[in-house]
């Protein structure tokens, strides 16, 4: 009831980490691997093309761990999980403030160093970051 009032979703996918709180203002995206891939470097690579299309609009983004930091705050979180002989490898990028929601729905997740945040709308929509990170997976190779 509090995740309708407030038009966002909680999905809790047991993959190791807290939930993930999220709503249509967001990007969120995935690719489904197989297994020969190794998920991890796969993550690597994608969260620094990533950092790299946010610092070219001027934000301070620094990946860190499996995250993506802007001035020390989390705006993205990603995972990556074995489902049978592949791997789902997703990430979540916050364009709206959940930090209030979290503390009252997700207590323990606050104990992380990772103070939650979101990526201002009048630098980088959601709509030109989900065509930037696009145009970065499918733009020829020389």
């Amino acid at each position: 009831e509090y995740c309708d009032l407030n038009n966002m979703t909680i999905y809790d996918l047991h993959y190791g980490g807290g939930p993930l709180i999220g709503s249509d203002r967001d990007l969120s995206f995935g690719f489904i691997l197989p297994e020969q891939f190794d998920s991890f470097l796969f993550g690597f690579k994608i969260l620094d093309i990533l950092a790299n299309l946010l610092r070219s609009k001027g934000l301070d983004a620094k990946v860190h761990g499996n995250d993506i930091l802007v001035n020390g705050r989390k705006v993205c979180g990603t995972f990556s999980k074995k489902v049978g002989n592949r791997y789902v490898w997703c990430a979540q990028i916050s364009f709206r403030s959940y930090a209030k929601h979290i503390n009252k729905l997700c207590p323990k997740s606050l104990k992380s160093t990772k103070i939650p945040s979101y990526i201002p709308s009048d630098i980088i929509t959601k709509d030109e970051l989900k065509e930037s990170i696009i145009n970065a997976f499918t733009k020829k190779r020389a």
